[in-house]
């Protein structure tokens, strides 16, 4: 009865074991750092930056701010198109 014991304990540790490098095999480090990445981009009449956040592996997240220092709007290319179809109609 003891031997029986012990040959379960045996197993199960192995099988524990087993599981865990199997884990460690399959599983490969996909931890994520916490290191923020900032770049900022100055040019005439606006600026860019570029910030990420946080990146694993071969992926990141990023924050990208646009800002407008000149006394001009951006307009986006869709209000380009808009201002462009408003004006060919007058």
């Amino acid at each position: 009865m003891r031997i029986e014991k012990l040959k379960k304990y045996i197993n199960r540790t192995i099988s524990g074991v087993i599981a865990v490098l199997l884990c460690l095999i399959l599983f490969p480090d996909i931890s994520s750092t916490a290191e923020e990445t900032k770049k900022i981009l100055t040019y005439s009449n606006y600026a860019i930056e570029y910030n990420v956040v946080n990146a694993w592996g071969n992926s990141e997240n990023i924050e990208i701010k646009l800002t407008n220092t000149g006394s001009e709007t951006i307009y986006t290319k869709h209000q380009l198109k808009t201002i462009q179809k408003i004006k060919q109609k007058l």
